[in-house]
C-alpha cells in the first residue's frame, strides 16, 4: 500500500507543478496529509470488504410505500390547496404524523415531536380559513407556507423542544426560544411537527449518537443517511416530511441530500440569518462558512423556502425567470487528482456527464471546456482553513473538561459518554492547529486566487456543475472516509458560493446518485433553475420503494 501511494505522490507533485501556484505548493505537510487520508481510505476499504465477507447474507430493508397520495404533492402547491380549502392543513399535517410514525421505527430520525401540538395548530389555521373574510392574496404574500407541516434539524432551536446536540453531557436540554430561522417559518404559517436527528454536535458525516441511537438510510437500512442533516433527509426521502430546515458548514445539507436523493441548498452567505443556530461560535470562519438553508423533495419548493428564511432577499432576483439557453455551464468530473483521496463513483461521473448534455441538447445553453485545477489542492486549503475554526468541542462544553485520546481508549469499552468521531474530530482539530502559519497564509492566497478566477468565469450567467461526495451512500460506521472525502463540498463553504444538490437518478444498487450545481456569489437562482430543469429531465426524488 505504502508503495502505491509513494507512486501517487509522484503523480502529485507532477499535478502540483502544472497548478498555478507560487510557490510550489507541494510541502512534506501535504504529502503527509495526502498519505494520512491515502491510509484511511486503504483501511476502510480492506474493512469494508470483510464486512461484505462476513455479513454476505444480512439482509436491509426499505421504507414502507407512499400509499397517501397527499404526501407526494410538492409544498408550492399543496400551499394553495390550504389557501383555497381544497385540502384542510388538519388532514395534512395528520397525514405527516401518522408517516413519521410508520417509518421511524425504521429509519430513527426524530429527536422529539410535537404531534399533538401541531394537530392544535392545524385546526386554528382551518378555522381561520373559514371566515369568508379571509383575504387569500394577502395570505399568500404574508405567510405562504400557512398550515403546512415542517420538520427542522434539532440544532436549530424550536421552543419547547429537545436541544441536546444529540449529545449526553445535554440530555434533558429544552430549546427556551425559536432560533431565527424558527422564527421566520412559524411567521411564514409553517407548523413544525418535530426536531430531527443529528450527529453528537454535528460532528460527523454520519448521524448517529449515544442519545439517541443511529439513523437509517430510507433506501438501504445498512447504510448511512449522512450528516449532519441526516434526520432531516432521510424523513424527506421517506416522504415523512414536506420541507426541512437543515445547516451547512461543510456540507451538512448536501451530503444527507445527496445520500437521500433529495435538493438542497447551501445558499450565499448573509442572506439567511444563522442566530441562535448550534453549536455557537465567535470564530469568524467559521460564521462566514456557516450557513442554514431548505431540504426539499421538490425542486420548486426551494425558491418558496428561500423566501421564507432569507433577508433583503430582493437582490437575489429569485423570482425572476432564468434563460438557460444564455448561461455558460462549466464542469468537472472529480478534483484532477486521486493521491489519498476516494475516486469518484462512475455513476456520479455519468450523471455529471448527462446533465451537461441535457443543458446543452435541451436548453442550448454553452459548454465551457475551462477546468479549474486548482480544485487538484482542495485538501489543503481545507486543511488550511480548518486550521482557523473555533468552536466548542463537547469535550469542554460542560464544567468537566475531557481528553480526548483517553476518552477513545475508554470507549473501545463503551465507557465514554461521547461517540468515538468526537474525538477523533477533537484530535484532528489539535493536529491542524499545528499547522504552520506560513502553510496558512499560501494555502489562503490559493483560495483566493481559486474564488477570483472561478467568479470571473461564472459571473452573472455561469455555474459550475461537480460532485457533492465522490460515492453514494457509505455503510454505517464509515464515518473516517467522510475525512478524506469532504473536500467537494467543504471547499464551496470556503469559497463561499451558493450550491444546490440535484438527484440525479439511482446506481446500481438503488441507491441515490446526485450532483451540486455552484454558483457564483448572489447567484443563487441559478442554481435553482437548473435543478428545476435538471429535476424535471431526471425525474428529481425517486420514491425508495419505488
Amino acid at each position: 500500500m505504502l508503495l502505491v501511494l509513494c507512486k501517487s505522490a509522484a503523480a502529485r507533485v507532477a499535478t502540483c507543478n502544472a497548478l498555478s501556484v507560487s510557490p510550489s505548493p507541494l510541502t512534506t505537510m501535504d504529502i503527509l496529509l495526502r498519505l494520512m487520508t491515502g491510509s484511511i481510505v486503504a483501511i476502510f476499504t480492506f474493512v469494508r470488504y470483510m464486512k461484505i465477507i462476513l455479513f454476505f447474507y444480512r439482509k436491509y430493508t426499505k421504507v414502507s410505500p407512499i400509499t397517501n397520495n397527499v404526501l407526494k404533492i410538492s409544498a408550492s402547491k399543496v400551499a394553495e390547496k390550504i389557501r383555497n380549502r381544497e385540502i384542510k392543513s388538519y388532514d395534512l399535517v395528520n397525514a405527516y404524523i401518522q408517516r413519521v410514525k410508520e417509518v421511524n421505527p425504521t429509519i430513527n430520525c426524530v429527536a422529539e415531536d410535537r404531534f399533538e401540538a401541531a394537530l392544535q395548530d392545524a385546526k386554528k389555521v382551518d378555522l381561520m380559513l373559514d371566515d369568508d373574510n379571509v383575504d387569500l392574496d394577502e395570505l399568500r404574500r404574508t405567510k405562504p407556507l400557512l398550515g403546512l407541516p415542517i420538520t427542522i434539524k434539532e440544532n436549530l432551536p424550536v421552543q419547547g423542544l429537545s436541544s441536546t446536540l444529540c449529545s449526553k453531557i445535554r440530555i434533558g436540554f429544552k430549546a427556551e426560544e425559536d432560533c431565527d430561522v424558527v422564527v421566520k417559518v412559524k411567521a411564514a404559517g409553517a407548523i413544525p411537527i418535530l426536531v430531527s436527528t443529528t450527529p453528537e454536535f454535528c460532528m460527523c458525516m454520519e448521524t448517529y449518537s449515544k442519545v439517541f441511537g443511529i439513523s437509517n438510510n430510507p433506501y438501504n437500512t445498512m447504510r448511512t443517511t449522512g450528516g449532519s442533516s441526516g434526520g432531516e433527509g432521510a424523513l424527506l426521502a421517506s416522504g415523512a416530511s414536506l420541507i426541512g430546515v437543515g445547516s451547512d458548514l461543510a456540507g451538512s445539507i448536501r451530503f444527507p441530500s445527496a445520500f437521500n436523493g433529495i435538493f438542497g441548498h447551501k445558499p450565499t452567505h448573509g442572506y439567511i440569518p444563522t442566530n441562535g443556530s448550534l453549536p455557537e461560535s465567535d470564530n469568524e470562519e467559521f460564521n462566514r462558512y456557516l450557513a442554514i438553508g431548505p431540504m426539499v423533495r421538490y425542486p420548486e419548493d426551494l425558491r418558496l423556502m428561500m423566501n421564507v428564511l432569507g433577508e433583503n432577499m430582493g437582490s437575489l432576483k429569485l423570482n425572476e425567470k432564468v434563460d438557460l439557453s444564455k448561461i455558460r455551464v462549466f464542469f468537472m468530473e472529480d478534483c484532477k487528482t486521486n493521491f489519498g483521496l476516494v475516486k469518484v463513483q462512475r455513476e456520479i461521473k455519468q450523471a455529471i456527464r448527462d446533465s451537461v448534455r441535457h443543458l446543452k441538447d435541451k436548453c442550448q445553453a454553452e459548454i465551457s471546456d475551462k477546468k479549474f485545477q486548482n480544485l487538484g489542492l482542495s485538501p489543503e486549503m481545507c486543511s488550511a482553513a480548518s486550521s482557523t475554526l473555533e468552536y466548542v468541542s463537547p469535550l469542554r462544553a460542560g464544567t468537566e473538561k475531557f481528553w480526548a485520546v483517553p476518552q477513545l481508549l475508554i470507549n473501545a469499552f463503551s465507557l465514554s459518554r461521547f461517540c468515538e468521531y468526537t474525538m477523533v474530530h477533537d484530535i484532528l482539530d489539535t493536529v491542524t492547529k499545528w499547522t504552520p502559519k506560513r502553510k496558512v497564509k499560501k494555502y489562503f492566497k490559493v483560495i483566493d486566487e481559486l474564488r477570483e478566477e472561478m467568479a470571473e468565469s461564472l459571473r452573472d450567467n455561469g455555474v459550475f456543475l461537480y460532485p457533492v461526495y465522490p460515492t453514494t451512500a457509505q455503510r454505517h460506521k464509515e464515518w473516517m472516509l467522510g475525512y478524506a472525502s469532504i473536500y467537494y463540498a467543504f471547499i464551496v463553504n470556503i469559497l463561499g458560493f451558493p450550491s444546490t444538490t440535484v438527484p440525479i437518478g439511482c446506481d446500481r444498487k438503488g441507491l441515490p446518485v446526485a450532483i451540486q450545481v455552484i454558483a457564483n456569489m448572489n447567484q443563487d437562482r441559478l442554481c435553482l433553475a437548473v435543478a428545476e430543469e435538471l429535476g424535471e429531465a431526471f425525474g428529481g426524488w425517486i420514491p425508495p420503494s419505488n
